[in-house]
């Protein structure tokens, strides 16, 4: 079997081609710009919406068989998000002068719309769903998955590692897992860009145009690929949940991305809180 890396690897070396390019000349904007990454990301997809479909096999064993997903879920959830968003702005508002000034910008953006990223969260109380909750990967990125021969094999189902154990097996909608891959794919796009522009600045504005359309090409076939199991099982459609429970989590991704990225790694602020704000300014 051979092992092409992860598809974290994978992905930064791919962008950091895209960026010698845009940086070079206008980069190319057409939906066939990225065909080929784009058919591995419609591959992930599938194999992604094929893991949760076994995970909601119902086997005999409680700790695992899936189960109904409830408004009451929904609205524990909701609250568990609203917590854990008034935490990191919190921390977000203790340690902005400490923070590199060039990200103080965004801090003190985000900030300012405090009330209205909390009543965007605390809006999905009344989402719904008619899918199941099960077990989950519960830590899915671009770097739990290996490349190979052209397909995925997915690792390490340990579970965000800050996490209790009690926290990590917890029944929870599949779409999680959704949430965690989009937000690596803005994690991989932002990271390869800081590489990119450090002796490079004058391209950034170049660059990061080329990233943006990467990001969106790679999201939209990944979820088209989710969407292609998705419609055969008990699955939840990605695309149906994408303005309901699908932006709680990926707002809960973020927050928790703001929290860990304040207390140990002050540059890569910049990414969450870019991700929080991008959401808060399209509408529902």
């Amino acid at each position: 079997m051979f092992n092409q890396g992860s598809a974290w690897d994978y992905t930064l070396n791919y962008l950091d081609r895209l960026y010698e390019e845009a940086s070079r000349e206008a980069a190319a904007t057409g939906a066939e710009q990225h065909d080929g990454y784009a058919a591995l990301m419609r591959t992930l997809g599938k194999r992604t919406a094929e893991l949760h479909a076994a995970l909601a096999r119902s086997a005999g064993d409680p700790a695992f068989d899936p189960a109904p997903l409830s408004p009451a879920d929904v609205s524990v959830w909701t609250d568990r998000v609203r917590e854990q968003a008034s935490d990191s702005l919190d921390r977000l508002a203790r340690r902005r002068d400490a923070l590199p000034e060039a990200v103080r910008g965004d801090a003190d953006r985000l900030l300012a719309q405090r009330d209205a990223l909390l009543r965007r969260i605390a809006a999905h109380a009344s989402d719904r769903s008619e899918g199941t909750k099960t077990r989950l990967h519960g830590d899915y990125h671009l770097g739990q998955v290996l490349l190979v021969q052209n397909d995925f094999v997915i690792t390490d189902f340990e579970g965000e590692p800050t996490r209790t154990m009690e926290e990590r097996s917890e029944k929870q909608s599949p779409l999680k897992d959704v949430a965690g891959m989009l937000r690596s794919f803005d994690y991989a796009m932002h990271a390869a860009l800081f590489k990119f522009i450090a002796g490079r600045p004058d391209a950034r504005e170049a660059v990061q145009a080329a990233g943006r359309h990467w990001q969106q090409q790679a999201a939209e076939a990944f979820l088209d690929g989710y969407e292609d199991v998705a419609r055969e099982s008990a699955l939840a459609s990605a695309r149906a949940e994408m303005d309901g429970l699908l932006e709680l989590f990926v707002l809960e991704k973020a927050v928790y991305e703001l929290k860990y990225e304040v207390d140990n790694r002050p540059d890569w602020v910049r990414i969450p809180l870019n991700g929080l704000l991008n959401t808060l300014e399209r509408r529902r």
